[in-house]
């Protein structure tokens, strides 16, 4: 790749020399001299499984992905032992094969890659691909040369400020003529274009070029500052690091002196930023110890004392390759990566920050490098791309969006999950003894009988992705609820709402509580008082089936089944100790002291010592059962991806006590209790105390 930032970011480590070509490549590579790297392979005789690999780095890091390919075939063809090779040099093979379009070849590669490195990020990305969101278009995108802009040089890292278009350059800067030895091109510098031509950026009485005599930008403006990189003075193991720095807008408009960045450090990379005005937080890209990649995205908060916080990595985004290259617009951060199952090079991802969904942005990437993405309103912007143009090097991009074909898909798109949701409720087994429509007879019929004690718990209600609203049916099923309160006063209904694992864990807590208020204003509306109504929210804090992958990944049948607000009918309202919407506190309900409850007699297995075992379960070890029983429910502690990791938890509970086994229930694996009677909430909440998060199944479903 040509484009001179990134070649500032490649490892500088120094590996232990070998044979004569192999020292020398590596001594190149590390202090990023690649043109003079490209000049010795002409004339160097490669042998080696590591000379070869080594030729590949520096050719597919040059933008050369076809003598890339060719290098890494010839060092698996050199190497005899059949030894692995390292995640770098395999997932640079992957690279190379995406950007010359071959794709089978890719995928067997990162097959090989994944087999290798499970562990990594980027192998469940791989195999967990098909959860990937990718952004269609369904209008498309109109992308064109960004006009009277671009060069033969490379151009990228547009952004807009006081109307005009800030961008990043190598490009020629008439009477200065000093190039960067390592390519043999002009230094990197801020340009703008204006009405009538493009020229140097200027703050005040000079350009920021001599900000340094090296590298200057890409810049960001926000925070009534701009935020710029630019290499350092003073090396450091051969190398001019680049670091970030700001300069404040002052109230007469001028630029206040330069200010560096307070985790500036000569050891390693910094830059590359962009301000997020609704968090405080700026993002900024980092080659730092302690990341998981080649560069990693981190964010600092700007304190009430003016003092960034200690930084934060952005795990969400981050993979073992490269990310880079952050812009933020609203809740969405747009970031360049090349760690992600995408088209090959870098790859322009979306992520919400707030849900933490994160999307493919197919209609703009290509197997070439596509980086450096700016929105400058709803449905437009820029981005950087090194594919074949009318000029050479790196160009920029606009791109316009057709939102209306766009609003048209996604409602489409939101009309047919409905549907889908409709369909998984109508087959879902679930918990409760009695359904919506069924509930003021089986009340009526406990009253009549004299009953004390009343547990009956319904079906959940099930949210689309985000939302907090409740459609017609699912009013109509709480209307079956309201005609019953009212015609037992003395009957409360316990509401539980919940979010899936998707979001932040605040974002998530409010998602529940606008879940939970939607009830109650249901219940109010239809006479229902407080006196006889106890909420809780919860966020993702009780999953209904837990997700034992990353959430980001997890597939969205369990997400859905998360997305739920739980009824339960009793006249024991004290068995729960709700925390209140502040909706309800204010009207005078009391949270209640659960250790008053009364529990149900646990009664041990014979001879068990390990743990206690409420007596329903019948799920006892075989030699402690004394008469078969009738299995009526499943009491289950998980769902599982793999079978191996649902039989090391059968393992865990049968040393327990507990007779677990695995059922296969809609491709994941389920570890369930098998259960002779259903338990009663206190005992849900006790099997909850020994065995984490437990919910009920029905036998045969």
């Amino acid at each position: 790749m040509r484009k001179l930032l990134l070649l500032l970011f490649v490892s500088s480590t120094l590996l232990a020399f070998g044979q004569q070509a192999e020292g020398r490549l590596q001594r190149l590579r590390a202090k990023n001299q690649h043109s003079t790297a490209l000049q010795y392979l002409k004339r160097a005789t490669l042998a080696t499984p590591k000379e070869w690999n080594l030729a590949g780095l520096i050719y597919l890091e040059s933008g050369m992905p076809d003598q890339a390919v060719q290098s890494f075939d010839a060092a698996l063809a050199a190497n005899k032992s059949e030894a692995s090779f390292s995640a770098e040099i395999l997932f640079a093979h992957v690279d190379a094969l995406r950007q010359m379009g071959s794709e089978q070849a890719a995928a067997k590669r990162m097959d090989d890659y994944s087999s290798a490195y499970p562990a990594h990020r980027r192998s469940e990305l791989w195999v967990n691909r098909d959860e990937i969101g990718h952004l269609v278009l369904p209008g498309g995108v109109t992308m064109e040369l960004a006009k009277g802009l671009n060069s033969d040089y490379d151009d990228f890292a547009p952004v807009q400020f006081e109307g005009q278009l800030v961008f990043s350059s190598s490009r020629m800067q008439e009477g200065y003529e000093k190039t960067d030895k390592r390519s043999n091109e002009p230094f990197i510098k801020p340009w703008v274009q204006d009405s009538t031509k493009v020229r140097l950026f200027e703050m005040g009485d000079q350009p920021l070029t001599y900000a340094s005599p090296y590298h200057v930008g890409p810049v960001h403006f926000g925070q009534n500052r701009i935020f710029y990189t630019k290499n350092e003075l003073q090396k450091l193991d051969g190398l001019f690091r680049l670091q970030l720095y700001a300069r404040s807008r002052m109230e007469d408009g001028t630029w206040g002196s330069e200010e560096a960045f307070s985790f500036n450090n000569n050891a390693w990379n910094v830059g590359q930023s962009t301000w997020d005005a609704k968090r405080n937080r700026l993002y900024f890209v980092s080659d730092m110890p302690g990341g998981i990649g080649g560069t990693d995205l981190y964010y600092v908060e700007w304190g009430a004392d003016s003092i960034w916080s200690a930084p934060m990595p952005l795990r969400i985004a981050n993979t073992e390759g490269k990310e880079m290259f952050p812009s933020i617009h609203g809740d969405s951060l747009f970031f360049a990566s090349n760690g992600f199952p995408g088209q090959g090079g870098l790859d322009l991802i979306l992520l919400n920050l707030e849900t933490e969904e994160w999307y493919m942005v197919d209609d703009i990437n290509s197997p070439s490098d596509d980086f450096s993405p700016f929105l400058d309103g709803m449905g437009s912007g820029w981005f950087a791309s090194n594919r074949k143009a009318a000029f050479g090097g790196d160009n920029i991009y606009r791109f316009t969006i057709d939102l209306t074909a766009l609003e048209a898909e996604q409602a489409k798109k939101d009309s047919a999950l409905a549907d889908e949701d409709a369909a998984r409720q109508a087959n879902l087994s679930v918990e409760g003894e009695i359904d919506y429509p069924g509930l003021p007879v089986k009340a009526g019929q406990w009253k009549k009988a004299g009953g004390t004690t009343l547990f009956l718990t319904l079906p959940p209600l099930y949210y689309r992705y985000n939302h907090a609203d409740l459609s017609t049916d699912e009013q109509a099923k709480l209307a079956f609820v309201t005609q019953t309160l009212k015609e037992q006063p003395e009957l409360h209904v316990i509401v539980r709402s919940h979010s899936d694992c998707k979001g932040t864990e605040a974002y998530n807590l409010l998602l529940s509580k606008q879940r939970l208020v939607t009830v109650e204003k249901y219940f109010a509306l239809q006479g229902v008082t407080s006196a006889q109504f106890h909420g809780e929210y919860l966020g993702e804090a009780e999953p209904g089936i837990p997700c034992e992958m990353d959430c980001s990944i997890c597939p969205d049948d369990i997400r859905w089944a998360n997305r739920r607000t739980e009824f339960i009918v009793t006249n024991q309202p004290r068995a729960f100790t709700p925390s209140l919407p502040s909706s309800v506190a204010a009207e005078g309900q009391a949270t209640v002291d659960a250790s008053s409850v009364p529990m149900t007699k646990i009664v041990p297995v014979q001879e068990q010592k390990t743990a206690e075992i409420p007596v329903k379960a019948a799920a006892s070890q075989a030699n402690n059962i004394t008469r078969k029983t009738a299995v009526i429910c499943y009491l289950v502690t998980g769902s599982f991806k793999t079978g191996s990791l649902a039989e090391a938890r059968v393992q865990t509970l049968r040393g327990q006590g507990y007779a677990a086994q695995v059922m296969r229930v809609n491709g994941m694996y389920r570890v369930v209790i098998p259960m002779n009677e259903r338990p009663s909430a206190p005992e849900l909440d006790f099997y909850r105390q020994r065995l984490g998060k437990v919910w009920i199944a029905k036998v045969g479903g």
